[in-house]
């Protein structure tokens, strides 16, 4: 129990210095951090449905590669 204490302290700690807890994620976004771990663990399954899902994941990394929020174009928002 007191580890998660100060886990959590910690992270708050650095979550105001960052600013967000969405810094903190060595400028990955979150999402797309969750979505390759999926793929990468789903990848190494003896299961062929969860490796035709890891083949789904990572086709939506391709799509939407880290980043692509950061990008300018022409949808003000």
């Amino acid at each position: 129990m007191y580890i998660d204490i100060e886990l959590n302290k910690l992270i708050d700690d650095a979550t105001s210095i960052a600013g967000s807890q969405r810094k903190l994620v060595l400028g990955e976004d979150p999402a797309h951090a969750f979505m390759a771990a999926m793929a990468e663990d789903l990848e190494q399954s003896e299961r062929e449905d969860e490796k035709k899902a890891a083949d789904g994941f990572k086709a939506m990394l391709a799509a939407f590669p880290d980043g692509w929020r950061k990008r300018r174009d022409s949808n003000p928002r």
